[in-house]
């Protein structure tokens, strides 16, 4: 028995489009799209400084939902942590890597989470056991 209706669970099909946040701004979205965000340690006024060295971080991806931007759970994409890059490494480099690792997952299915984020793993809920963990019996 469950608890309650089941729910539709939402999914989206990665589309294969990939944008690059600050560079590709103009540029409209469709369900199923990526963005990459550069998220490192610096404190510069103009976000996206993707082509210099000195700062680590790493990048955060998010799908189009037809509405929003919503957040792709990284680490099942990038097994290996290719989406984080040290001081040393220019973020662009990292970013080359992720495209060429979005590019190969053209068609998945990713399905929304309770905490509206996506994931590749789909959530199946199990039997509602009522009161003390005793199974309900009608």
């Amino acid at each position: 028995m469950t608890r309650g209706k089941p729910k539709d669970i939402k999914h989206i099909v990665l589309s294969g489009k990939l944008f690059l946040k600050y560079v590709d701004d103009q540029v409209l979205p469709e369900n199923g799209d990526v963005l990459f965000v550069l998220n490192n340690d610096s404190t510069s006024v103009y976000k996206g400084t993707y082509y210099s060295t000195g700062y680590a971080g790493f990048f955060k991806i998010f799908v189009f939902d037809g509405r929003i931007w919503q957040h792709l759970i990284e680490n099942e994409f990038f097994e290996n942590k290719e989406n984080y890059f040290s001081k040393k490494e220019k973020p662009i480099d990292a970013f080359y890597i992720c495209e060429e690792i979005m590019r190969s997952k053209i068609g998945t299915l990713v399905y929304k989470t309770y905490r509206e984020h996506y994931t590749t793993y789909l959530h199946i809920m199990n039997a509602f056991k009522g009161k003390k963990g005793h199974m309900k019996v009608k």
